[in-house]
């Protein structure tokens, strides 16, 4: 284990020259002498290997002073100018709780988004809420066939939940009620009104 920063094997330019890898780098380290003000701080041999050691408080101090110049920009490039990405969130299926996992793609999706901004990308972040499409139809399915949840707030998603999970239990060994399910959603798509009304309950 070399204690550096940077290491070079001299095998190959001292076999190159005829001469011994060790002696080689011991040869080159006493000549590399760095500048009072290099990042470089220390230049030693290790056998064949040449090692370079940064000195901490002068990297310390040219970093420190790049973030200042640079502000905001600092740690950002253009390698993704003039393209868009499209970042999509956790998009949750809204006929059901959210739980912990659409937290987790959230914070990925965000991560992403300051990622690519930072490459120098136009990022769009994308969270579509899913309240359309089949699992509503689903939904209106099930509140026609079993009634509406007749309580409010958290206990009335309780029993859209448990609506939800009945008729999708049943569905498998009754297809039409995936017929009907689907109906429901083209009904909501075209703008019935039952469906609407239903939907916006």
């Amino acid at each position: 284990n070399i204690p550096a920063d940077r290491t070079f094997v001299a095998f190959k330019a001292a076999k190159a020259l005829g001469v011994d890898p060790a002696k080689f780098a011991a040869e080159l380290a006493a000549a590399i002498a760095p500048p009072p003000d290099s990042l470089i701080g220390e230049v030693t041999a290790t056998g064949a290997f040449l090692n370079f050691s940064l000195h901490p408080q002068r990297l310390a101090a040219a970093v420190l002073n790049e973030i200042e110049t640079a502000g905001d920009a600092y740690g950002t490039v253009a390698d993704g100018a003039g393209r868009t990405v499209v970042i999509d969130y956790s998009s949750p299926n809204i006929a059901k709780r959210m739980h912990v996992g659409h937290i987790r793609s959230t914070i990925i999706g965000q991560a992403l988004v300051h990622i690519f901004r930072a490459l120098g990308y136009r990022v769009i972040g994308d969270n579509h809420l899913g309240d359309w499409g089949t699992q509503f139809g689903i939904i209106l399915a099930a509140m026609q066939r079993y009634g509406r949840p007749q309580s409010e707030g958290e206990a009335a998603m309780a029993e859209l939940e448990a609506l939800y999970a009945r008729y999708n239990a049943e569905m498998k060994d009754d297809p039409a009620l995936e017929d009907e399910a689907r109906r429901w959603s083209l009904a909501l798509e075209r703008g019935d009104p039952e469906a609407r009304s239903l939907w916006q309950w």
